[in-house]
């Protein structure tokens, strides 16, 4: 499984390899996630003000934490100090902000993909492994810009 076995130490990747992470890489992991203009926290904070003003109260109270680099000790807590931080800077910081960081969350995205993929709306929103197999990779490329428009006979 991978992950942070530690506040510092080994992270686990997916092909079994570890790499060693000290205070500096934490230190410049974080930096890179929520520093600057394009920080995690000020993107969603965005997001969430772009949604019709209805719905954003409860946009906030379900901020969903998901992928490998949430599992870093600290992550949501450092999350939630960011986006209340934008807020007291927008002056919207009487909102009640949540995150939540469940224990599954590195999963999250194969397991919403599962879910849309089993949607009998989205048959149609796949490419078979035959066609993948028959065109190769930019079969992807073509299909996302073509979304549905694609048969087998269309690339061979």
């Amino acid at each position: 499984s991978s992950g942070i076995n530690a506040e510092y130490g080994d992270l686990s990747l997916s092909d079994g390899k570890l790499v060693n992470i000290t205070p500096q890489m934490k230190s410049d992991l974080s930096n890179c996630i929520f520093g600057g203009d394009h920080g995690i926290a000020k993107m969603a904070y965005h997001a969430v003000m772009a949604a019709d003003i209805d719905m954003r109260r409860d946009l906030f109270c379900n901020v969903i934490l998901s992928g490998g680099a949430s599992l870093v000790k600290g992550f949501r807590e450092t999350f939630l100090k960011e986006i209340r931080k934008e807020s007291n800077v927008r002056h919207t910081e009487n909102l009640k902000i949540n995150a939540v960081a469940a224990p599954e969350r590195k999963y999250n995205s194969w397991i919403g993909g599962s879910i849309v993929g089993s949607l009998t709306c989205f048959q149609g929103a796949h490419i078979s492994k035959e066609l993948y197999e028959e065109v190769g990779p930019s079969i992807v490329h073509r299909y996302c810009l073509n979304y549905g428009n694609v048969k087998m006979g269309d690339f061979v």
